[in-house]
């Protein structure tokens, strides 16, 4: 585990504007002992690697290890960094694999971290009593551009599961004057059916609708995604241009 701290030996002219930023330094005699301010860091021994590499932020090339990790630190978007100790390359990745996740075991030159932080060093908003994050993004984009953003930010549309997280939502959107504003949400309904489904197919049982909704199945352009509008729930054709809310887990 690597955790709140680094200790290694490097020339202090290594230690650039973007590491005194992140970091308390003192050099000694050649050597660093670096204290993080916030976040953590705890070393994978095995990964997913297939799940990882759609996720890669960056690439650097000749780097140390601790400028690597200073990296992820300084990235919104950094879960995992890697770095290869053969080659001095860091990898960093928007995602983490599952805790539960054996993986592929890690060759001794390749070392992979995983970064632990809050929501809100994310730029998200902690879901209560969870341990994932929100994120509105006011952004007009598809159904389909607004799921591939959640998924490079490593997560997915928000699915809203109970009444109180939609309470606790709409305060937010409120507070930011986007309640009369539509934003596509994690929901879709397959062609022919009413059954509305979550991206990874579980079946929805929270489904607070509008007056009135949902009425879009039988249009010519079926309106077959979810959106929140006015507090509740309505349907919408998915090539449609709305803000969105994404979802990720913070480990």
């Amino acid at each position: 585990m690597f955790r709140s701290f680094v200790y290694m030996k490097m020339d202090c002219r290594e230690v650039n504007a973007l590491l005194s930023s992140i970091f308390f330094l003192l050099c000694n005699t050649g050597s660093v002992f670096a204290t993080d301010r916030s976040s953590s860091f705890h070393r994978r021994e095995n990964v997913n690697l297939t799940q990882l590499q759609p996720f890669v932020l960056s690439t650097t090339a000749t780097v140390t290890e601790i400028v690597c990790l200073a990296h992820c630190l300084d990235s919104v978007l950094c879960v995992t960094a890697g770095y290869n100790g053969n080659d001095k390359t860091c990898r960093l990745y928007s995602v983490s694999t599952s805790p539960n996740d054996s993986g592929d075991t890690v060759t001794t030159h390749i070392k992979f971290y995983r970064r632990k932080a809050t929501c809100q060093e994310f730029g998200y908003t902690t879901i209560v009593n969870t341990s994932e994050c929100y994120k509105i993004h006011p952004t007009a984009l598809t159904k389909t551009g607004a799921s591939k953003e959640c998924q490079q930010e490593g997560g997915h549309l928000i699915r809203i599961t109970s009444s109180n997280m939609l309470t606790n939502l709409n305060v937010v959107i409120d507070y930011l004057g986007l309640l009369r504003t539509y934003l596509y949400i994690d929901g879709y309904r397959r062609q022919g059916e009413t059954i509305w489904r979550f991206s990874d197919e579980t079946i929805m049982t929270f489904l607070p609708w509008n007056i009135g909704e949902p009425n879009g199945m039988h249009l010519p352009n079926p309106e077959d995604a979810l959106i929140l509008g006015n507090g509740s729930f309505h349907d919408a054709p998915q090539s449609h241009v709305f803000g969105f809310i994404c979802q990720r887990p913070i480990y």
